[in-house]
């Protein structure tokens, strides 16, 4: 299983989750830039001929774009803190607002914003979890941010493209998730061949982070069911 990260996360974020996972895991850093299909392409480059792909946030964005590039390599679909909509014109300023803003402020200022818009109110207290979202981001860095904001900002909705998806795809949510909320990975759910959706209580928008054995055992149920 190929595990691909979020926005301002390294490859570490899956240190809690991927060994409990019943695949072996292959872990890949995104590559920078602001083109979401020379990322995918990088990604499809280091993994293997077939094989099944936990993507989260950011990561699940990338997925589609995978998806879109060499459906028949994927054998299977786990996307967490999804979306298959693109950003508004509204959303997308937003995220260009935010580089801005980070590149006056700097670093340590986009950091103490983070977990308040991606932690569940629990996790906020949990100084393991808020060190962790911290120094990702710090190794991650501000040109990176940039770069994948502007990815992000101009990635196509893939609304159009659930359809066109035959294999098992399993959305996972964060009960407390107010960046991609239920009824957003719903969406995706009901719109694939072979999909369900599940919400992970006590998380936000990182389960993977907050809740890494619920995360765990949910996808390797997910993982038996469909045979990878």
């Amino acid at each position: 299983m190929v595990l691909i990260p979020g926005l301002l996360c390294t490859p570490s974020v899956f240190d809690s989750v991927a060994p409990a996972l019943s695949s072996e895991t292959v872990r890949p850093s995104l590559l920078v830039s602001d083109d979401l299909t020379a990322i995918a392409r990088d990604l499809l480059r280091v993994a293997p001929e077939t094989f099944a792909v936990l993507g989260m946030s950011m990561g699940s964005y990338l997925v589609f774009e995978m998806f879109r590039l060499a459906p028949e390599r994927i054998s299977a679909m786990v996307l967490i803190g999804a979306s298959a909509r693109k950003d508004t014109d509204e959303a997308a300023e937003k995220r260009h607002k935010a580089v801005r803003w980070a590149q006056k402020v700097g670093m340590d200022a986009l950091i103490a914003t983070m977990p308040g818009a991606m932690l569940a109110k629990q996790s906020q207290q949990d100084e393991k979890i808020v060190t962790c979202l911290a120094d990702m981001a710090e190794a991650v860095g501000l040109d990176a941010f940039a770069a994948h904001q502007a990815a992000l900002a101009r990635r196509p909705d893939s609304r159009a493209t659930l359809p066109e998806i035959t294999c098992p795809v399993l959305v996972l949510t964060g009960e407390e998730d107010q960046v991609t909320p239920a009824e957003i990975a719903q969406e995706i759910a009901d719109n694939v061949a072979h999909g369900s959706a599940l919400q992970i209580p006590g998380a936000a928008h990182l389960p993977v982070l907050e809740q890494p054995d619920p995360v765990a055992r949910h996808v390797n149920h997910f993982l038996q069911t469909v045979g990878g």
